[in-house]
């Protein structure tokens, strides 16, 4: 299984997961009848300047970062009854799974190069379809600022 991995902090202490949901049934169902279904499992994502197939993709960000930039995170990593938060706390980790359809990994990437300030990976155009996916990415976690 192919899996990128990106420290944007070396020192940071959550990953964010993205790929695909596992749902076990329709994975089971999918390998029964088909011998390629592995192949299935896998997306297609343009990353930078390749496209690869992978699972997943691990982002290694600060809790710092995503609680100053996002209300959403800050929710989540600072406030009490998430999971996350308590994780975080009690661990000084935690790994937090996107795994919804619009959690997009070349939208993540780009939003994550603007918020760490690495030019590389935010690309000077963008075409309308990857416009969108960071938009959503954006509204979605409240990036706004």
């Amino acid at each position: 299984m192919a899996t990128i991995s990106i420290d944007y902090d070396s020192n940071g202490d959550v990953e964010l997961i993205l790929g695909k949901k596992d749902d076990t049934c329709l994975n089971q169902a999918a390998q029964q009848a088909s011998p390629s279904s592995e192949q299935e499992k896998l997306a297609k994502y343009n990353v930078g300047p390749l496209s690869v197939k992978v699972k997943e993709v691990r982002l290694r960000v600060s809790s710092l970062k995503l609680i100053s930039s996002s209300s959403y995170f800050q929710a989540m990593l600072e406030g009490s009854g998430f999971r996350e938060g308590e994780e975080l706390k009690e661990h000084g980790f935690v790994e937090i799974k996107l795994l919804d359809l619009e959690d997009e990994p070349t939208a993540m990437l780009i939003i994550l190069g603007i918020l760490y300030g690495n030019n590389v990976q935010v690309p000077i155009e963008l075409d309308l379809p990857t416009l969108e996916k960071v938009a959503v990415l954006v509204d979605k976690y409240q990036w706004h600022a």
